[in-house]
């Protein structure tokens, strides 16, 4: 390609400045007044003159520089189509050069994931442990000749694979010993994967501390609640007491109402039973004392009875001595028994009365 030839004819300006700067100056002269009232308006007229003598000289350099000008301006426009052809072209190959470069690291890519996957069946190590990252690795230069992964690739997953293999083993061991460790503080609740999960991958210096501070907080958690506990319990205890004692002197006082009530329906009934008995006792005696004034009128009345009987018997048997047959006397009594007396007592007062007149085999009847 042959070089660009460029050649040109120096511009020679021919121009009378000097000339003109040496008549301005001498004609601003005129213009160097004191401005006053008197003369404001001449002052604004002449700045008006010095302006548009100023437009006049600006507007000549803009027409000139123009004509100067355009000669540059075509052969810049020249110039940069060179320019542009060879850009274009340039762009042409980089595009290609970016898609086989693309090409290559999808390449390195896909033998890095196949490398990682690799190595993390290999080592064992678990998903939530993987954290090994290809990112970085993603580059020409990770790549041979051969279009396999370079030694220097391959180490490096392979450390960052064995830092995570480590990190799950410290966290197993870790987890592990927890209980152990709870038992030996004496922790009730144990403490579990998720209250260390923060920090259980750290070294073990932040890994020691961290657990500590947790151990102490759950103990003192742990003493809080026992001490609240006893606490509930000690008031449920008191309050059972309370209630049980408030129940005792509940039933106590119920019992001795209950006593007490009982004691008045007894005295009550007693007093009842013994009101009763002295009623009943009353009317006995007055029953008794009324068949003991019956049986004295009946007595007294058999005894006129046995006393009239007699005289009558008497006098009658003495009647009948004298007219009848010696040995055998019948005679009749006639008895007005207005009291209601049995005739066996009637019969035996009459049996006295003869037999004490000295009659013998006395026989009564009543006559029917």
């Amino acid at each position: 390609m042959k070089d660009l030839t460029i050649t040109s004819n120096p511009l020679v300006i021919t121009e009378n400045f000097d000339e003109i700067k040496a008549e301005l100056i001498e004609n601003l002269k005129a213009y160097e007044i004191e401005v006053t009232a008197e003369n404001l308006a001449d002052a604004k007229k002449m700045a008006t003159e010095l302006n548009k003598l100023a437009k006049d000289i600006g507007a000549k350099r803009i027409e000139k520089k123009k004509e100067f000008s355009e000669p540059i301006k075509v052969f810049e426009d020249k110039a940069n189509e060179l320019v542009n052809l060879i850009l274009a072209s340039r762009e042409k190959i980089l595009k290609q050069a970016e898609i086989y470069e693309d090409k290559i690291r999808q390449l390195v890519e896909k033998l890095l994931r196949e490398e990682l996957a690799g190595l993390i069946e290999s080592m064992g190590v678990m998903p939530e442990y993987q954290t090994a990252k290809i990112d970085g690795l993603i580059i020409k230069s990770n790549l041979t000749n051969s279009m396999k992964l370079t030694k220097a690739a391959t180490d490096s997953l392979a450390e960052m694979v064995a830092a995570d293999k480590l990190r799950q083993d410290t966290v197993e061991h870790r987890l592990s010993a927890l209980p152990g460790i709870c038992k030996t503080h004496g922790l009730k609740c144990e403490i579990t994967g998720g209250q260390v999960l923060s920090f259980v991958a750290e070294t073990e210096a932040i890994y020691a501390e961290k657990l500590n501070a947790l151990i102490a907080a759950e103990v003192a958690r742990q003493k809080a609640i026992e001490e609240r506990l006893q606490r509930e319990a000690d008031e449920r205890a008191k309050a059972e007491a309370d209630r049980a004692a408030n129940a005792a002197k509940k039933a106590a006082e119920e019992a001795e109402q209950k006593r007490l009530a009982e004691e008045a329906r007894a005295r009550q009934a007693a007093a009842d039973s013994e009101a009763k008995a002295r009623r009943e006792k009353a009317e006995a005696e007055e029953q008794i004392a009324a068949a003991n004034r019956r049986a004295e009128e009946a007595e007294a009345q058999a005894e006129k009875a046995r006393a009239e009987l007699q005289e009558q018997a008497i006098e009658k048997a003495l009647r009948e001595m004298e007219s009848a047959e010696a040995g055998k006397v019948s005679f009749m009594v006639s008895v007005d028994n207005e009291e209601g007396i049995e005739a066996d007592h009637i019969l035996t007062a009459i049996s006295i009365v003869l037999s004490g007149a000295g009659f013998s085999g006395v026989v009564v009847e009543v006559a029917k």
